[in-house]
């Protein structure tokens, strides 16, 4: 043994340096306090804070001090005999549980005892030895009497290792130190000891020698170790730092539960899981907690790069945005896994883990998940395509909204009152994701955003499809996040339109064509510097907004408009626009399928409706429904509402179709139609054989594209209430 002694003198010597350099002076050191009044507040504080963090400890102690102050009771001298008189008043071991104490156990086996169990044998057993009050309790320290208490509780299941009884020494204020594993890992931490070969007698040692050195008690030297190692005094261990950080963040969603409870915000519905702050609840029923300004300083504090001097960054983050987001995530995740809306359990354990996850990284993954209409694909299967994952809506597999919301967890806190519902099926999700970072958020946002709208125009533009958009939801794959996801309804009813469909079936296959499409669209030549408009960007628009929901009169308006755009924006001269356009379109798209002379009449009668309806011109109801029925893709005997739908859409068709012509002619280094170009186009379509050259130019770059079918005329579609005809685009 006295050869051990010069490596615990060395050892001593360590400590005192570290503690000197490291540590307050020690006269500022504050003293431990514990319950020297109170055995009963001491057994619950020494069985409750084994393996356990100190947070869910105090939430115990708190709630045992409420309900006896309620009572009218003194807690801070409670004796054992009062404590067991509140387990039976408040009807046993399970009440004081649920309603005092947490469903926490000794150890981490399954069938450990709950520590409300071992409390009330503690204070029963201790109470058969004439042990009741806190005085009784040191009288007997180092006597017979005492020798039998410290067996009876070591004998108690989980107390074997003798941790928890110097702790209840210390908490009675007999002099101890508590070796648990802040204590042992500062003590192993900063003499290079190996953690696991310490001895707990050893410990206890090499702390009483150090406190003797600086004339405190060693409570006291306990007390400041342990506040040390929380990162509460510049702590240097990055374990003990993160077990701090925990600590905070549980005792924090602790006491924000309770607070959320005298609300009435949690437990929550089982209709509507997710709450929202400044919706649900104001952010002052939580931030005026001690727990609150607790984690919110840690945050800044651990992370000053982040959270520092907000107002002075371009990107500027705020810290209690993560701390409301991370309540957020911890009451969800507590609302699905059964309503038990405590700081210690699974769901806020993983809460906890994903704050730190997502605070560690400056870089995360953020998701854009669009609900579309009128689409699916060929096999009922997931495919990508140009990075888009198309997700049809299958009977057997997960619905396309949970499929949503595993993929943007956070995404039904967005959706306010309910869940959007549309039904206006083939339904299909198309999904994206991209990496993204604070300072680049928004321009991530946008880019999903805007290659949904890019996918949906190169699917129409080729397959002529109704799909429509529903809804859109943009945001990160974790719950707790700096910024909430963005929902967007767009301009689509809940219910179908039943007078026209024409719905798009995908395979992994037509990729080729949608990306050679999006390429010829990207490399188009269309001057737009100094330009207020251009006819191009003006005939996309408008083909765009056709597909959505509108007025059918609009619509016919827009269409018209862009087709004028598409052939002969760059004209000056203003005359005799309808012929021109008829003349073009049926020269360029005539096809076996569509003759020119159907293409001329239809166009002439088209734009004839479009300059009445734009110029103020009367249009007797008889005329109007001649007019329309007159048009080839019209079916005969149907009601008036679904004739007009089949007309736009044949407008809406020649548009696309003269969309790609239009393309097609402007691209390559030696274009026949470049898009600044003010040479005759009429004069080349009058030659025979060069209005051949033209249409049999573009068809040709189609079908190269492999989406030949694209030139041709759009496939039939179908009014849903007459389903005797297929209403597949391809």
């Amino acid at each position: 043994m006295m050869s051990l002694q010069p490596r615990f003198n060395r050892d001593v010597a360590i400590l005192i340096r570290y503690c000197t350099h490291n540590f307050r002076p020690a006269a500022e050191w504050e003293p431990f306090v514990g319950y020297p009044n109170s055995l009963a507040l001491a057994v619950i504080d020494a069985i409750w804070s084994m393996v356990a963090r100190y947070s869910i400890t105090k939430g115990v102690i708190n709630r045992y001090c409420g309900h006896r102050s309620m009572e009218g009771g003194d807690p801070s001298h409670d004796d054992l005999s009062d404590l067991l008189g509140f387990y039976e008043r408040i009807g046993g071991v399970d009440e004081f549980i649920d309603v005092v104490g947490t469903r926490n156990r000794v150890s981490t086996q399954p069938d450990a005892v709950r520590k409300g169990e071992v409390v009330q044998q503690a204070a029963a057993k201790l109470s058969c030895l004439g042990i009741d009050s806190a005085a009784q309790f040191i009288a007997a320290d180092g006597t017979d009497l005492g020798n039998q208490v410290k067996g009876v509780w070591l004998s108690l299941p989980g107390q074997a290792s003798g941790i928890s009884w110097r702790y209840l020494r210390m908490l009675l204020g007999l002099p101890d130190v508590k070796p648990d594993r802040m204590v042992v890992r500062f003590i192993a931490s900063v003499t290079g000891i190996d953690e696991n070969a310490m001895v707990q007698d050893e410990v206890v040692r090499l702390v009483q020698a150090t406190a003797e050195h600086f004339g405190v008690d060693q409570r006291t030297l306990d007390h400041e170790i342990w506040q040390h190692q929380r990162a509460l005094r510049q702590g240097h261990d990055p374990v003990a730092e993160a077990e701090s950080f925990r600590d905070l963040a549980s005792s924090f969603l602790g006491a924000a539960f309770a607070a959320l409870a005298d609300e009435h915000v949690v437990p929550t519905s089982r209709y509507r899981r997710f709450i929202r702050v400044g919706r649900d609840y104001e952010g002052g029923d939580v931030m005026g907690l001690p727990e609150f300004v607790e984690l919110h300083s840690a945050l800044e504090r651990t992370f000053p790069d982040r959270f520092g001097e907000p107002m002075t960054k371009s990107h500027p983050e705020f810290a209690n945005a993560y701390v409301f987001s991370f309540l957020e995530a911890a009451a969800s995740r507590c609302a699905q896994d059964g309503d038990l809306f405590e700081s210690d359990t699974p769901p806020t354990e993983a809460s906890i883990d994903e704050l730190f996850a997502v605070l560690r990284t400056s870089e995360y993954d953020l998701n854009c998940c669009r609900f579309v209409s009128h689409l699916t694909t060929t096999t009922d299967e997931p495919v990508e395509i140009s990075g888009i994952t198309i997700y049809p809506e299958v009977q057997s597999s997960e619905s396309l909204l949970r499929r949503t919301m595993r993929l943007i967890p956070g995404a039904p806190g967005t959706f306010d009152q309910e869940p959007p519902r549309f039904y206006d099926p083939p339904h299909v999700l198309l999904s994206s994701g991209t990496k993204a970072t604070n300072a680049g958020h928004y321009n991530a946002q946008q880019s999903l955003s805007n290659a949904m709208d890019r996918f949906m125009l190169l699917v129409r533009l080729l397959y002529a499809g109704t799909h429509q958009s529903c809804w859109q939801v943009i945001g990160t794959s974790t719950l707790v996040s700096g910024s909430r996801p963005e929902y967007t309804i767009f301009d689509k009813t809940t219910l179908p339109d039943v007078r026209f469909q024409r719905v798009v079936r995908l395979a992994a296959a037509d990729e080729g064509a949608i990306t050679a499409l999006g390429e010829l669209v990207d490399a188009a030549s269309v001057k737009r510097e100094g330009m207020a408009a251009t006819s191009f960007d003006v005939a996309l628009y408008q083909f765009n907004r056709s597909h959505e929901n509108g007025d059918d009169y609009e619509r016919l308006v827009d269409l018209a408009t862009a087709l004028e755009a598409i052939l002969t924006g760059n004209d000056s001269d203003t005359e005799a626009i309808s012929l021109r356009l008829r003349s073009r379109a049926a020269a360029l798209l005539s096809s076996e399928s569509d003759s020119g002379k159907v293409i001329f009449s239809d166009v002439g009668t088209l734009y004839g409706l479009r300059s009445k309806l734009v110029h103020g011109g009367n249009i007797k109801e008889s005329d109007l429904r001649k007019a329309i029925e007159s048009i080839s893709k019209v079916p005969t005997n149907v009601p008036f509402g679904v004739a007009l739908a089949f007309a736009v859409d044949r407008l809406r068709d020649l548009v696309r179709r003269s969309f790609l012509a239009r393309l097609c002619l402007a691209s390559g280094p030696a274009p026949r139609w470049p898009f600044d170009s003010s040479a005759s186009v009429d004069a080349a379509l009058a030659d025979d054989a060069e209005r051949e050259l033209w249409r049999q130019s573009w068809r040709v770059q189609m079908a190269d594209f492999g989406s030949a079918k694209a030139a041709d005329p759009a496939a039939e579609g179908v009014d849903p209430l007459r389903p005797q005809k297929s209403n597949f685009a391809n």
